[in-house]
């Protein structure tokens, strides 16, 4: 437990003091240290670290020393095939478990740091928010879906500049190493669509919706999937009795609720940002359908990612100093706090140890 507290600490500490040492929240330098301090905590854990890193690990180097046919049978085997051709191909240049586990780390991080550049003008609060609100933690036990979420964020430059090829081709690219990803393809129409708070009262709805019939609803979505995006794997889904309780829905109901408060003046300045609020609000819903059926839950996160922006930047337009410090204050101690509640014990993160290290 000590590492993890160790580099909630570091990240506490360099967001109270980036201002002072580099006189500005959001310099380059400032998110490289941090980049780099997250990437070193997750790519050289060991393999016991991350509830299915085990799994991954294993099967990695099962198809180190594979031909490429072999491989491609191997892989025919789960779900995601490309993901362990990709991992097959990597081994042909460096045949290391622990190599794969840092690659796919920095993949991920990467998509993160392209964010925060892009958007974030508080680096430190937006590498808090991933790291006690789970997104960072699962991205250590969830390795297909960390590739593919690392591509997915990388794609939202082409989402504001409204370039749809090479969105396209990188939501595609995505959709092979986790299939759940293609659901991204919905902001690109809804990017620019301008939100109100009926929204909200939308979100509402459909959560009491779901909390009524929560039994029933799961599967009724899913039949209106076509026949071909419907595979084995699915059908478990629809079958799962696994489901989460409302505190997710809740938790990013407030974010929601708050950031909504500052949407005009965001959006008035920065036209593009209103894809941002779109975003919030498609995770928001499909939070709410985790309460049906849980994999929902995989794929708001796909969307959830918005906050670590959305929240600073929001702060940004309180206009007493003041007033900024103490609602930026408050909301990192809820963070810290749910990283205690909730976040440090649910991804089989403790304990946590490095790779050389016997276990």
């Amino acid at each position: 437990m000590l590492i993890p507290i160790t580099v909630l600490a570091i990240l506490v500490v360099l967001g109270l003091t980036s201002r002072r040492i580099f006189g500005t929240a959001n310099n380059l330098t400032f998110l490289v240290i941090i980049t780099m301090a997250l990437l070193l905590f997750s790519g050289l854990r060991h393999e016991t670290v991350g509830v299915d890193t085990e799994t991954y690990v294993a099967r990695f180097n099962s198809v180190t020393g594979m031909n490429y046919k072999q491989a491609v049978s191997f892989a025919n085997g789960f779900s995601d095939s490309s993901y362990y051709v990709v991992s097959w191909a990597f081994s042909k240049i460096i045949p290391n478990q622990q190599a794969w586990i840092a690659f796919v780390s920095f993949v991920f991080m990467a998509g993160i740091t392209m964010i925060c550049y892009w958007e974030s003008p508080d680096y430190a609060f937006s590498m808090l928010y991933i790291f006690c609100m789970g997104m960072f933690f699962f991205s250590m036990t969830g390795l297909r879906q960390s590739l593919a979420m690392g591509l997915v964020m990388m794609s939202y430059y082409f989402v504001v500049k409204r370039q749809l090829i090479p969105f396209i081709i990188i939501i595609l690219l995505a959709r092979q190493l986790h299939q759940s990803a293609i659901v991204f393809l919905i902001i690109y129409p809804l990017a620019n669509s301008q939100i109100s708070w009926a929204r909200l009262l939308i979100a509402i709805l459909f959560f009491i919706i779901v909390l009524a019939f929560r039994n029933s609803i799961g599967a009724w979505i899913f039949s209106k999937l076509p026949d071909k995006l419907v595979d084995s794997k699915v059908t478990d889904y629809i079958n799962s009795t696994k489901q989460y309780t409302a505190s997710g829905f809740v938790i990013q109901l407030v974010m929601y609720v708050f950031c909504m408060r500052y949407h005009d003046a965001v959006v008035g300045e920065l036209p593009h940002r209103e894809a941002l609020y779109n975003l919030a609000f498609l995770g928001l819903m499909f939070q709410a359908a985790a309460m049906s059926i849980a994999e929902f839950f995989r794929i708001s996160m796909y969307f959830n990612w918005t906050y670590m922006v959305l929240l600073p930047i929001c702060m940004q337009y309180e206009q007493d100093q003041r007033n900024y410090e103490f609602v930026r204050t408050v909301v990192i101690v809820v963070f810290v706090a749910y990283f205690f509640y909730s976040t440090l014990n649910s991804y089989g993160i403790v304990p946590y140890n490095f790779f050389w290290q016997k276990v």
